[in-house]
This record gives structure tokens, sequence and C-alpha cells, in this order.
């Protein structure tokens, strides 16, 4: 929406400029004018009028070439305004292509992670078993697997996210 509020920018100082550079032609008017009166003590009246008219500019103390120069760099503004917010977006679309795989990679790894930790807590609670581990040790593991569930937890909600601001962006 802001790139298309730029576009509309763009055309209305164009034509600005267009209308400045025509501040020293000149101008030509035609006007006229048609009157029927009607009533009841007098006959109609029917009256007509032509007018013409023609003004050359001479000199106007430069005021044109001010308002021409003043379109023109009105005119630049707005593009280089354009310019710069489509810079922006590509700018902010790549970003979120980046998070995208950044988060992706996290998620991957955190996946190794998950499998490890249930491979460690399987491992310690066969020990535990055989009494070569106490009820800490074990419990220690549990935990450990518990916050890699979390933590895989987490990457993916990282990675939703990310992949909605890619949608976003684009």
């Amino acid at each position: 929406s802001e790139l298309r509020e730029l576009r509309e920018q763009e055309i209305a100082t164009d034509m600005l400029a267009r209308v400045a550079k025509a501040g020293n032609k000149p101008n030509v008017a035609l006007t006229g004018t048609y009157t029927w009166n009607d009533t009841e003590k007098q006959d109609p009246q029917r009256t007509w009028s032509v007018g013409a008219g023609v003004s050359v500019p001479i000199f106007d103390g430069f005021a044109t070439r001010g308002r021409r120069q003043q379109a023109e760099s009105a005119r630049r503004q707005v593009a280089l305004n354009a310019e710069s917010l489509r810079r922006g977006l590509s700018l902010q679309v790549h970003q979120a292509y980046l998070d995208y795989h950044a988060a992706n990679a996290v998620l991957n790894a955190q996946r190794e992670a998950v499998t490890q930790a249930a491979e460690a807590l399987r491992i310690a609670n066969l020990s535990f078993e055989n009494g070569l581990l106490t009820s800490v040790e074990l419990a220690d593991a549990e935990l450990a697997d518990t916050q890699t569930q979390l933590a895989h937890i987490q990457a993916l909600h990282g990675t939703v996210v990310a992949r909605a601001r890619l949608a976003r962006a684009t």
C-alpha cells in the first residue's frame, strides 16, 4: 500500500511539473452565456453573449521558473522515497528469508538433540534398573530430556514465526 501511495504521488508530482512548465505559455479563454427571460408583463427576452480572451505572460519575476524547479524537486524527492521504500522492502524480504533458514537449522539441530536425549534417558533407565545410577542421576537425565523437548518446541515455534514473517514480507 505504501508503494501504491508513492506511485500515486509520483503521478501527481509529474502532473504538477507539467502544469508549472505551462506557466509561461499563453492562456486562452472562451466564454458564452444564453439567457431567456419570460414574464407575464413583458414579452420574452432572449440574450446571448460570447467572449474570448488571450493572456500572454511577458515577465512574471521568474515565478514560473521557481514553480518549475519546486515541482521538479518534489518529483525527484518522491522518486527517491519510492526507491528507498523498494530497497527497504527488498531488504526485509531477504532478512525474512535468512531468518527462516536459520530457524530451520535450529529446528533440525533440536530434532537431533531430542533423539540423543531420549537415548541418554533410555540408557539412564537401564543403568538405574541395574543399580548403576542413583535416583538423583536418573532425575537429572529425565530433566535433560524434558529441557531438550522444550527447546525443540521453541525451535518449532521459531520456525513457524519465521515462515509467517517471510510470507508477510513477500
